[in-house]
């Protein structure tokens, strides 16, 4: 996990979860308050982690991670998310679950809907985790050669855990459908 961690311990939190996108910078060299510390944890099966851990699969498992965390590193002050892509889900889930633990969001291009899930929401049409990755991958290589840009993505993508990202992008796609997110 990157982090700009202030030695003060009740610092309020930033916290970006990071899944399939590699970002341009390290919290290390992001300029932040004096007060606030930048997380980008690495969420399980997604960048520099391990593989899928069976607790913290798909949008519940890694909001109940995201909780786990500002608990561990903010236990008494607040926390916001910055979330990104399939990263919005998570933190929308999140916010839900726990209203009181975290004091704001921010999505940027947020997998809201299941029509913006048009890359992660491909995996409703898969019932086999591997499968799903490997043209997932393939596609993704693809669009990298008509688009540089795209190259740290493919990367990104093709070391997440197939698991992972599977559950993600089913979940992705079905709590946006008819604006669910939220809904009881």
């Amino acid at each position: 996990m990157r982090s700009t961690a202030p030695s003060n311990a009740t610092a309020p939190i930033a916290s970006i979860p990071r899944t399939f996108i590699p970002l341009p910078y390290t919290a290390e060299e992001t300029p932040t308050e004096p007060h606030f510390a930048l997380l980008a944890p690495d969420l399980p099966g997604f960048g520099g982690s391990s593989a899928a851990t069976p607790g913290f699969l798909g949008t519940g498992g890694l909001a109940h991670f995201l909780t786990r965390l500002a608990d561990a590193t903010s236990p008494d002050g607040p926390v916001g998310l910055i979330a990104h892509s399939v990263g919005s889900p998570i933190a929308v889930e999140a916010v839900i679950r726990h209203p009181g633990r975290f004091t704001a969001l921010l999505s940027i291009e947020g997998n809201l809907t299941s029509e913006d899930a048009y890359f992660s929401g491909q995996a409703t049409g898969f019932a086999d985790p591997d499968a799903f990755k490997r043209v997932f991958v393939t596609s993704i290589r693809d669009m990298a050669t008509r688009d540089p840009a795209m190259g740290r993505y493919a990367t990104a993508v093709a070391g997440a855990d197939a698991l992972a990202m599977w559950r993600l992008g089913r979940d992705a796609a079905e709590l946006g459908r008819d604006d669910g997110f939220g809904a009881e």
